[in-house]
């Protein structure tokens, strides 16, 4: 037996007998962690031969976020488990628990292949972070934990979205209290999280993704502008300077084609004061300093490194870092090389792209906050020969029949590129754990 002492929304979470239990709650809440302990009472009644079924929207969150925190809660908690760390590939897996009625197998798959999943038959599920889920993927999930042994459940946690979005629809507006238990949380509700981090994500946030991830409130997308904090008399800046003696971060997005330029941003992190603490002492933040842009017409990454070379042919590609577009690693359209191996090959090695595409909306939410967090920072400035890049931070606008994608233009592009250095050096998502320590 372990104690564990559980916050009030987890308690709910724990006690509901509904078949659809709806956790929304703000980041460092305890999401995950009262999934792993939900998951470990689903195996207490688990007949021999039944499954359970841990599911997130890629690969990459399941093994790196979800699963990843719900085993180092299970070692704490002394569970007998394997394996006993997730894999290294992403890709299918499943893992073995021992329960009081035996193994028990769960299966763990990606909501991106949702079609996978028609010939499973759970006997309760639990799929994490679901406001990117296609509502698809969802009703696939209903359908399938359907095992006449047990009392089936299904479990969703996740921060909240907009309200014209399926998860507002499915669980709010169609909310039945028969079948359904609906739970809201904010970050504020866990009193062990470390001290400042609910100040630091202010600092990190812009208000909107502030209400959404530590609120947890509905919160729309007023207007179809996707950087509604783009303000041209705040962000443009012409004393904005390539500075010599630091490194050059060069941002990609890889296009070729009729209104799909080459496009790439340079920029540069630079430091400035901000005021004093209460002691009197200098308190300083880094902000982004875009100076210069790419964007060319009918030519490939070739093309774009002549350009760079041509502009700034003293700034040494070894002084150059690459952000970009995951994707940027396959082929390249004109030739059999990646555009980042033909980056490579002229010289630029160091390179800062992630294996998968960040999610599109915490790549917007970066770019926000950036742009104008809660306490009214502003911390990107652009000179004004980056005129792509202002217009698209201008009118670049939501797809219309998405909640995130952006409407595919000319300035599109280069935002797009901005977006991904952004999130890679200044992203919005921080992960803590939430500071409980056994279960019971």
């Amino acid at each position: 037996m372990i104690e564990y002492r559980r916050l009030p929304h987890q308690k709910k979470v724990m006690q509901s007998t509904k078949t659809n239990i709806f956790l929304g709650a703000g980041l460092g809440a305890g999401k995950t962690n009262i999934g792993a302990g939900w998951v470990l009472q689903k195996v207490q009644d688990t007949p021999p031969g039944a499954v359970g079924l841990i599911c997130a929207n890629s690969y990459a969150q399941l093994i790196d976020s979800t699963i990843r925190n719900v085993f180092k809660n299970w070692k704490a908690w002394g569970q007998v488990f394997y394996p006993q760390e997730p894999p290294t590939s992403y890709r299918p897996f499943n893992i073995k628990i021992l329960g009081p009625l035996g193994w028990v197998t769960i299966l763990c798959r990606s909501l991106e292949y949702y079609e996978m999943l028609a010939g499973i038959e759970a006997a309760w599920s639990w799929c994490d972070e679901v406001y990117q889920t296609k509502p698809e993927a969802m009703d696939i999930i209903s359908a399938r934990t359907r095992d006449k042994r047990v009392n089936n459940q299904m479990l969703f946690t996740t921060t909240l979205d907009s309200p014209d979005t399926w998860l507002y629809s499915r669980f709010v507006e169609k909310f039945n209290p028969d079948y359904d238990a609906v739970i809201y949380a904010t970050t504020y509700d866990n009193p062990f999280l470390p001290e400042g981090y609910i100040d630091r994500l202010k600092a990190s946030y812009d208000q909107r993704t502030f209400d959404r991830m530590v609120l947890s409130k509905w919160v729309t997308l007023a207007g179809a502008n996707i950087y509604y904090n783009f303000d041209r008399s705040a962000h443009v800046d012409d004393s904005v300077f390539y500075d010599k003696n630091l490194p050059i971060l060069w941002a990609h997005d890889f296009n070729i084609g009729v209104g799909k330029p080459m496009s790439s941003c340079l920029c540069q992190i630079k430091w400035r004061k901000y005021g004093e603490d209460k002691y009197g002492e200098e308190v300083r933040g880094q902000e982004l300093h875009c100076f210069d842009e790419i964007i060319l017409d009918s030519t490939d990454t070739h093309g774009a490194i002549s350009e760079f070379n041509g502009r700034y042919p003293k700034a040494g590609a070894e002084n150059v870092i690459i952000y970009g577009d995951a994707s940027g690693a396959a082929m390249d359209t004109r030739s059999r090389l990646t555009d980042y191996h033909i980056l490579r090959q002229a010289g630029f090695n160091q390179h800062r792209v992630p294996r998968a595409n960040p999610p599109v909306r915490n790549r917007h939410n970066a770019v926000n906050a950036l742009l104008k967090n809660v306490a009214g920072d502003i911390r990107l400035k652009i000179h004004p020969r980056c005129k792509t890049v202002i217009k698209g931070l201008e009118t670049v606008q939501i797809k219309k029949g998405s909640s995130y994608l952006e409407e595919e233009t000319y300035s599109q592009h280069v935002t797009t590129a901005l977006g991904y250095l952004v999130n890679q050096e200044f992203p919005v998502i921080q992960y803590v754990s939430c500071g409980q320590r056994n279960w019971k």
